[in-house]
């Protein structure tokens, strides 16, 4: 069939199998319009299988140093919330502006998760945040750092004298919840103020907690509970992660050291 010697040569000249795959989308959607408007009877794709493996994306994370550095640009504008010279709701913006950072590296939530989050779903004296997930499966984060912790009591005080009547956790300055859009060009600014050279995103952010928590130990079926993957097959893409930190530790603590 032409379409297998297409997606034959698009292999060969070394495209990605991510890149097949949206052209093919593009194809079945067509071809599906095509029939739809009786111009075909079945769609030539109708029974084509093409298997082209698992998507192996590696991860972009982000380096502990520019991580640092982000955090502490936006929690040095906390620091100096109580300033006369902002109003109430300001203060609130710097506060809520240096806890998204910080909750996207704790808690590796999704930017769709987190504005979609309303102060019901906020468990203070645990430090735990109800997360309403894809497929609406829900999750629990904990806020584990102590000083992110710290800086959510803190944004909780500033929040109940703005907006104790508004149902979001993050609002914006006119008590709506805070928009996607929004939210990236917060991680955008604070990065350009921070003198980072790179994007930083809140996907980016996540992959950065994850990767994280596996070089500090942890494993698959914890990383795959903490970003909240129905399959363990969604949380694969960091076998590599986990690959690299267990040949470092058993470099570390080879047992013939013992014998050698």
């Amino acid at each position: 069939m032409a379409i297998e010697v297409w997606i034959a040569k698009l292999q060969k000249q070394q495209y990605a199998a991510s890149s097949i795959r949206r052209k093919l989308a593009c194809l079945r959607a067509f071809f599906r319009y095509m029939v739809d408007q009786g111009h075909l009877l079945v769609s030539p794709l109708r029974d084509l299988c093409i298997r082209l493996g698992a998507p192996r994306r590696l991860t972009r994370v982000v380096p502990p140093d520019e991580i640092r550095a982000l955090i502490q640009t936006a929690d040095q504008r906390a620091a100096r919330w109580k300033s006369h010279r902002h109003s109430s709701v300001e203060r609130l913006v710097i506060l809520r502006n240096a806890l998204l950072v910080r909750l996207f590296c704790v808690t590796g939530i999704r930017v769709g998760e987190l504005v979609s989050l309303r102060i019901a779903d906020v468990q203070q004296q645990e430090r735990m945040l109800l997360i309403h997930g894809k497929g609406n499966r829900e999750r629990i984060a904990f806020v584990s750092d102590p000083a992110s912790a710290t800086l959510l009591d803190r944004y909780l005080q500033a929040r109940r004298m703005c907006f104790k009547d508004r149902e979001p956790l993050f609002p914006n300055a006119f008590g709506a919840a805070l928009s996607t859009d929004s939210t990236r060009a917060i991680l955008r600014a604070l990065a350009q103020a921070a003198n980072l050279s790179r994007r930083i995103t809140p996907h980016m952010l996540r992959h950065t907690a994850a990767t994280f928590l596996l070089e500090n130990g942890a494993d698959l079926r914890i990383v795959q509970e903490f970003l909240g993957h129905d399959s363990i097959r969604s949380t694969e893409r960091y076998i590599h992660v986990a690959r690299v930190h267990l040949i470092r530790v058993l470099r570390r603590a080879n047992p013939l050291k013992r014998v050698a």
